[in-house]
């Protein structure tokens, strides 16, 4: 996990921020950006979108 975790940062993040540099920043850039990013980190966890915490309400 510590391997992929620096793996990610080195890289993949800069790699992001570079490719997005020339985008005009919009608020749809920004969330697609991010969702990305969430997804990423659950790929490298193994984690799916339906293993969610379910909370009581």
């Amino acid at each position: 996990m510590c391997l992929k975790r620096q793996l990610y940062n080195s890289c993949v993040l800069p790699a992001m921020s570079y490719g997005a540099e020339t985008w005009a920043l919009t608020t749809h850039a920004k969330n697609k950006l991010a969702a990305a990013q969430t997804k990423m980190e659950r790929s490298m966890l193994n984690i799916t979108y339906r293993d969610r915490k379910k909370t009581s309400g």
